[in-house]
Parts: C-alpha cells; sequence; structure tokens
C-alpha cells in the first residue's frame, strides 16, 4: 500500500506502565495518511514535549525535536522518582499532532529496610533499642503492603514482644 499525504502524527508509548526510578519507555511518533498508513517518504522533524514526573533519557525535559526516518520518530522517556502519570505530546509542520500517556507508579515490595533506635546497645540486662523495619520498592519508596515480618538475633540478647509482626502499609 502506497501512503496518502501526510496529515496527522500517531503517538504511541511502550511500556505505558512503568515503576519510579529510572524505568524507559520508548514512545514511537508515527507520520500518518487519512487511511491510517504510515507515508515512509515525509521528510521533517517530531517535535516531542514532555510533562508529568518524567525526563528523556538524558535526564532533561526541554523539547526534543527527533528527524524522521521513514515517516517513524522515537524518544525514550525515564521515570523519576516520583509517581504520576507522564504526557508525551508529539508535533510536525502542519500535521495534526498526538500525545501519549505513562503512568509511573511505584514498585512492588523487594527488600526490607530495617533501622534500630541505637547503635550501641549496653550489654548490662537491661538496655534495649527499638527495631523498625520498612518494606520499600527496589529505590526506596514505602510499598503499603500488609505482610509478616519476622525477627531473629544473632548472638546474645532476646527480643520482647510479637514476633513476626503484621506490618501495616509497609511499616
Amino acid at each position: 500500500t502506497v501512503a496518502g499525504t501526510a496529515i496527522k502524527i500517531v503517538c504511541t508509548a511502550n511500556p505505558t506502565v512503568m515503576d519510579v526510578g529510572g524505568d524507559v519507555s520508548t514512545v514511537t511518533a508515527k507520520v500518518m495518511d487519512v487511511n491510517g498508513n504510515v507515508n515512509k517518504t515525509w521528510v521533517g522533524n517530531v517535535k516531542f514535549t514532555i510533562t508529568g514526573p518524567g525526563t528523556w533519557q538524558d535526564n532533561t525535559t526541554t523539547d526534543q525535536s527527533i528527524a524522521s526516518v521513514q515517516g517513524i520518530a522515537n524518544i525514550a522517556v525515564k521515570s523519576t522518582n516520583i509517581d504520576g502519570t507522564i504526557v508525551i505530546v508529539s508535533s510536525g509542520l502542519s500535521l495534526q499532532g498526538s500525545q501519549s500517556t505513562i503512568i509511573s507508579q511505584k514498585g512492588s515490595a523487594s527488600k526490607i529496610i530495617v533501622n534500630s533506635s541505637q547503635l550501641i546497645v549496653t550489654a548490662n540486662g537491661s538496655s534495649t533499642t527499638v527495631i523498625t523495619a520498612n518494606i520499600t520498592d527496589r529505590v526506596g519508596n514505602l510499598v503499603p503492603v500488609n505482610n509478616l515480618i519476622e525477627f531473629r538475633l544473632a548472638g546474645e540478647g532476646s527480643l520482647t514482644g510479637t514476633n513476626p509482626v503484621s506490618a501495616v502499609n509497609g511499616q
């Protein structure tokens, strides 16, 4: 099929959902005719604009102009450490523009960060410390899950209280 006159850009993202903290989605802008065929002979640049909690892969957010190759232009979008909706708008000279939406969300639980209220506990039989655990995703965002966490002690001393403990909203 030979494409007709280029009239619009159709912009898509893959994937459309990514985890916060540096995941990457590729946005593809296709220059198309009225019937949805890619116009492979169109010569020009596609302008990409980004809004929301994302950057281009080089960590910038300024508008980018990418040369079309056989009617297609691609750009990589990277998530930041903030969740939300990233909107990419594509436009070209004398063409109807398009936009694509990417959801950036906190990842799944991947680690437990443990802290102590005191780094050193005197071995006197009465000194104590409070141990806390936070369930986070791979970049340290608290994941609101309600899992059981079991504390174990290596060495001398004892644990008091309920064990395992039910985490509430990741804490």
